[in-house]
């Protein structure tokens, strides 16, 4: 008896899905209604799935109350899955993920309201994580990790509310340091220097709130001086040293 209900049941559920109003998106026509986008069709509001196809699937996904509802698929035309995630009114909504035509992960990643929120992946198309981080209401917030193709950690940003706060870390394809500096609110702050590929060090400056503010130095390939100028709030003082490659002095120009 209970077999039987249950086979009742199901059959109801298949009927009830099959009998779910389906539309090719040649068959439907988005409006802009109070500032939102809803899809009709035969000038009707539409309810129901909507799909298009290549001579396989192209992309389908749930329309409620005219608006996007629910899960949302596209593929490439070579039948793997390109794209998949939710929607809630009309907005993204969850668990987002992206593929290469391959079928690699490119993309994973979880939205709210339409806006980016929570961790971030990235992947070459071979496998190797190109991006690492989060995002918060669609900002970047906390650590931000690129990568070489090669694995090797590309640069290293640090966020708050998108804006960047903390140290910035940059590198060369064989790991050796490039660039690092301290961000606060958007701005260069701090002491920077910047390396040669070659591990020495090219410039080392002094900044404050964006502007040059201190000595400013200037090195050649080989880690001798260059040159060293002094600056105040972003102003070049007459203060001055110049030299040559061979560590001689060139020039100076004292106040």
């Amino acid at each position: 008896m209970n077999k039987a209900i249950a086979v009742v049941l199901i059959g109801i559920l298949v009927n009830q899905l099959n009998a779910q109003i389906k539309a090719n998106v040649s068959e439907i026509e988005k409006r802009s209604v109070d500032g939102k986008s809803i899809i009709y069709k035969d000038n009707k509001v539409f309810d129901g799935v909507v799909y298009e196809n290549y001579s396989t699937k192209k992309q389908v996904y749930s329309v409620k109350n005219g608006m996007k509802e629910g899960l949302y698929e596209f593929y490439y035309e070579n039948g793997q899955l390109k794209r998949k995630t939710s929607f809630k009114k009309d907005k993204i909504d969850g668990s987002y993920v992206e593929y290469y035509e391959n079928g690699q992960l490119k993309t994973k990643t979880v939205f709210a309201n339409g806006k980016y929120n929570g961790p971030l992946e990235m992947y070459f198309s071979d496998g190797q994580l190109q991006t690492k981080g989060a995002l918060i209401n669609g900002e970047y917030d906390g650590v931000l990790k690129k990568y070489y193709d090669n694995g090797k950690l590309k640069k290293m940003l640090t966020f708050k509310n998108g804006v960047q706060n903390g140290p910035y870390k940059a590198y060369y394809e064989d790991g050796k340091l490039r660039i690092r500096i301290s961000y606060i609110n958007g701005m260069r702050n701090g002491l920077m220097e910047k390396y040669y590929e070659n591990g020495n060090l090219f410039v080392r400056a002094n900044y404050k709130e964006n502007k040059e503010d201190g000595v400013f130095e200037k090195y050649y390939e080989n880690g001798r001086l260059e040159s060293k100028q002094f600056y105040k709030n972003g102003k070049e003082s007459k203060e001055s040293e110049e030299y040559a490659e061979n560590g001689s002095l060139k020039n100076k120009k004292s106040i």
